[in-house]
């Protein structure tokens, strides 16, 4: 898989070591990624860290709003390596944090949840991952509401 660097409004990284990184996987998200990114930065905000946006060649406006904000923008640079895992694999591979959190790119991010996934995994360190609840905003077939219903 080969992939390119997207410039973005980034600043460089220091070496140290970021306590998160928010990595957001995208395919033709343009009405979704602003949110996504602005609630991954809110989300951030109190820590050192990160946002990656990965983007699985995009033929919509996706790429050129998350370049108007302070993350990495990664992008895969051959169309025939996109995948399921494709886009979440290269955000890994972009991304220095100490701990990461994976989401689409048509998803908002609770800050309150990185908060409480931060403080527990800083006190557990046995413990490897935590996990939250996913609320579908958009029920717009049998399948998301089924999604919706279930806790």
């Amino acid at each position: 898989m080969t992939s390119q660097l997207v410039e973005s409004n980034r600043t460089i990284l220091d070496s140290s070591p970021l306590l998160i990184s928010v990595l957001i996987k995208t395919y033709n998200e343009e009405r979704h990624i602003a949110g996504a990114i602005e609630s991954a930065l809110a989300g951030i905000a109190p820590y050192a860290g990160e946002v990656v946006v990965a983007d699985s060649g995009s033929t919509d406006a996706t790429v050129a709003i998350a370049q108007r904000y302070p993350i990495r923008v990664v992008q895969l640079a051959e169309a025939q390596d996109r995948s399921c895992g494709a886009s979440a694999q290269l955000a890994f591979q972009h991304s220095v944090g100490r701990f990461v959190y994976l989401m689409d790119g048509d998803m908002v991010l609770n800050a309150e949840f990185v908060h409480q996934a931060i403080t527990y995994l800083g006190s557990h360190p046995d413990v490897a991952g935590v996990g939250g609840s996913i609320r579908e905003m958009c029920i717009v077939n049998h399948e998301f509401r089924r999604r919706s219903s279930r806790r």
